[in-house]
């Protein structure tokens, strides 16, 4: 049996240069097949952390450029081994011949896999008695902020961001931002001992309310505020790779804040509105364009023939041109002033203003209404008719969702779940409807004539998922129950 000394001399020998080829982190994702967007979500909240709290650790930038290596590797060997894969990593790690690493850097990064997750005993790693004080002290601070970023995306969502940084509070904001919290209080406790030695700032994490937080009685100035920071909230990380669902995030985000601004434009300030929302509608184009080119090639996929290749080819094109503009909207000074918006400087200053109960109660009322005028033609609808009450349903859930603290509870969540019923068909009806318009398109350029006849088959067959069930129309009798 291996004695600790051995053990030690082992990994030692682990920690030299390896002589096979150079290793990345994005060759590593590849070779080991890890979640790499949650890594890279999780290394830019670190590295937010690190300079934020750089006055109490003082760590130099090369501490930080481990730090980031360490957090896009940590979770290497979920794939191979989840149960131990904060181990797994350590060794995978210490066997890697990372690109510009010395091997005590190797054996800081290695630990910060093993030290991700469950009790932290540096005592009981062999890869920590072999580092000098100097290198322990590194490696125990990088794993505490390690621990605390990989936390705030336990939900793997991405949706969790860091505000603001002061010293040791975090201020949250991100869908699901209360729930990742609470994982990283719970992984803070190394934290919390670096705390005690003076090494990092005492943590505070401040998420933002799960609701706007309004009540019936407040001004709405304030409620206005609240919700529309709320709004803000809710749009996911972006990242290079946005993954469809991402992009449908994105898209259902950025609409809300638009209806939400356009509902509670009287407290607004009339010409700072009209300028964010141009930013608003710039940026909605390029990720509902995005959205569309996925969510054809996606029906595409699902009934995929392989004479329809070309018609792939061209739409697989297309979408990845729409993912470049969306990006680049997203980076350009309109994406940066859209999700960097202060509510506060919106608001406008009215002498007859109303209270939150009594704006929702007509707004709600008026919203209501516009769909309900669509219920006569129902039966005999157009698509296009269609569309509108969707888009008509779709305000009337989102404004609803906004002030559903301060509405009756049964009738509101009827509303709600009506409404999403509603939603979903008449969405699943509009993009069969779209991707057969798209694919007749094609069908008639020069590419598309001679699979004309599988082309117009294909769109025939979204012709056939465009018609909707009336059973899944169940808005109107909601809306009458909630309006009593």
């Amino acid at each position: 049996m291996l004695c600790k000394l051995d053990i030690k001399c082992a990994l030692i020998q682990c920690m030299k240069p390896a002589q096979e080829n150079v290793d990345t982190p994005e060759s590593l994702a590849e070779r080991y097949g890890f979640d790499l967007a949650h890594t890279r979500h999780v290394a830019a909240l670190a590295l937010q952390i690190f300079d934020g709290t750089r006055d109490k650790h003082g760590l130099n930038a090369r501490a930080r450029t481990l730090l980031e290596m360490g957090a896009l590797l940590h979770d290497i060997a979920f794939a191979v081994d989840e149960t131990h894969h904060h181990t797994l990593g350590r060794d995978i790690l210490l066997a890697s011949s990372l690109e510009g690493v010395t091997p005590v850097e190797r054996a800081v990064i290695a630990l910060m896999a093993a030290f991700h997750r469950k009790d932290v005993r540096p005592e009981d790693e062999p890869v920590y008695a072999a580092l000098k004080p100097g290198a322990q002290r590194v490696a125990m601070i990088l794993s505490a902020i390690l621990r605390v970023a990989d936390g705030l995306d336990y939900s793997h969502t991405q949706t969790t961001k860091i505000k603001n940084v002061s010293a040791g509070e975090l201020e949250l904001r991100g869908a699901l931002c209360h729930e990742d919290a609470e994982r990283a209080i719970r992984k803070a406790d190394v934290w919390a001992s670096l705390t005690a030695r003076s090494q990092l700032p005492a943590l505070t994490l401040r998420p933002r309310l799960k609701k706007p937080g309004i009540k019936p009685g407040d001004s709405m100035r304030a409620a206005a505020q609240r919700i529309v920071q709320w709004q803000l909230d809710q749009a996911p990380q972006v990242d290079e790779t946005f993954p469809a669902e991402q992009v449908r995030q994105l898209r259902v985000a950025v609409r809300k804040l638009r209806v939400t601004l356009l509902a509670l434009h009287p407290y607004l300030r009339r010409k700072r509105l009209l300028k964010y929302m141009t930013d608003v509608r710039e940026v909605l184009a390029a990720v509902s364009d995005a959205r569309e080119c996925d969510m054809r090639y996606e029906r595409l996929e699902a009934g995929m023939a392989a004479d329809l290749a070309p018609l792939r080819d061209n739409w697989q094109r297309k979408r990845e041109k729409s993912h470049a503009r969306m990006l680049a909207a997203l980076r350009s000074p309109a994406g940066h002033r859209m999700v960097q918006l202060r509510p506060e400087r919106l608001l406008a200053e009215r002498a007859d203003e109303a209270l939150a109960g009594e704006f929702a109660a007509a707004l709600l009322k008026r919203l209501a209404n516009d769909v309900l005028a669509h219920e006569p033609g129902l039966a005999h609808a157009s698509p296009e008719e269609l569309h509108r009450l969707r888009v008509a349903v779709r305000r009337l859930r989102m404004m609803t969702a906004a002030f559903k603290e301060i509405l009756p509870g049964d009738e509101t969540r009827a509303l709600l779940k009506a409404c999403k019923r509603t939603q979903d068909a008449l969405g699943a009806a509009h993009d069969a409807h779209i991707t057969a318009l798209a694919a007749r398109k094609f069908a008639l350029s020069g590419k598309g004539l001679p699979i004309a006849k599988q082309i117009h088959a294909f769109a025939d067959a979204q012709d056939v998922a465009a018609k909707i069930d009336q059973a899944d129309i169940t808005v109107f009798g909601a809306i009458r129950a909630f309006l009593v």
